[in-house]
C-alpha cells in the first residue's frame, strides 16, 4: 500500500541551489527517503555543493545534479525552468533548499496538484525576520498585486513565495523569453502570464530562519524583481 501511495503521488523536488554546502545533504537525504526525485540544479556554486549531491547520486539514482551554467548564462529563475525538461514525473515542487521551507507542506502540494496545475506554499508569517525585512517583503506583495489586477492576471496572496507546485502542462502557457533568468522569484514570471482564472490553491506556511549558509537576498534582487514583473 505504501509504495501504491508513493507511485500515485510521483513528484519531482527541484532544489536551486548556491553554494549550499552545509544543508544540501541533510535536506536532500530527508527528501530521498520519501522517494522523490530531486534534481539540484545549481547556478555557479563554489563551495562542496556539487560534490556532495554526486556523491548522493551514486548512492541513489533519485537525484541528478544539474549544473545549469554550463547550459545556460546565471540565474535562478532560468535554472529552475531548464532543470523541468529533466523531470520524469507530471508533478514538480520547487523550493529552497536551506530548510527555510517545511518539508511536511510537501505533502499538501502534492495532493492540490491532483485539482490544480498550480499550488502555492504562501507564508503567513516569518520567523524573526525584522521590520525592514517584512516591509520589504510586504512591499512586494503589494506591487505585485496592483501589476497583476492592472494586467488581469492570475495572482496569489504570497506571490513572490519560493515554495510552489505545478504539473509541467503548466508550462505550454508560459513564454520562456518573457522570463527574468537572473531574477530569483519564478513565480512572479509564471503569474504574470496565466490568466486571472486560472485555479491555484493556497497552502499556508510558517517561514523559517535559515540555520546555516548566507541568504542570497541583496538589493540587486529588488531590481530584478521589478524588471520580471513588469516586463
Amino acid at each position: 500500500m505504501q509504495t501504491k501511495k508513493i507511485k500515485e503521488c510521483a513528484v519531482t523536488i527541484i532544489l536551486p541551489t548556491l553554494n549550499e554546502e552545509d544543508t544540501i545533504n541533510a535536506l536532500a537525504t530527508e527528501l530521498l527517503k520519501q522517494n522523490y526525485y530531486i534534481i539540484v540544479s545549481d547556478d555557479g556554486s563554489i563551495d562542496n555543493t556539487k560534490k556532495i549531491v554526486e556523491r548522493l547520486a551514486v548512492q541513489n539514482k533519485n537525484i541528478i545534479f544539474f549544473d545549469h551554467t554550463i547550459h545556460n548564462e546565471k540565474g535562478i529563475a532560468k535554472s529552475i525552468i531548464d532543470a523541468t525538461k529533466f523531470a520524469k514525473t507530471e508533478k514538480i515542487i520547487v523550493m529552497d533548499a536551506d530548510f527555510q521551507h517545511p518539508t511536511e507542506k510537501i505533502s499538501n502540494l502534492i495532493f492540490a496538484l491532483d485539482n490544480v496545475e498550480l499550488a502555492v506554499c504562501c507564508r503567513i508569517k516569518n520567523e524573526n525576520w525584522g521590520i525592514i525585512r517584512e516591509l520589504i517583503s510586504f512591499g512586494g506583495n503589494f506591487i505585485a498585486h496592483i501589476v497583476f489586477f492592472l494586467r488581469n492576471t492570475a495572482d496569489c496572496s504570497d506571490s513572490v513565495s519560493g515554495f510552489f507546485g505545478f504539473r509541467k502542462s503548466i508550462l505550454q502557457k508560459i513564454d520562456e523569453k518573457r522570463i527574468i533568468g537572473n531574477g530569483f522569484k519564478i513565480l512572479i514570471d509564471i503569474l504574470k502570464q496565466l490568466p486571472r482564472n486560472t485555479p491555484i490553491i493556497q497552502i499556508p506556511y510558517i517561514f523559517i530562519n535559515r540555520k546555516n549558509g548566507n541568504s542570497k537576498f541583496n538589493i540587486s534582487q529588488i531590481f530584478l524583481f521589478l524588471r520580471s514583473l513588469f516586463s
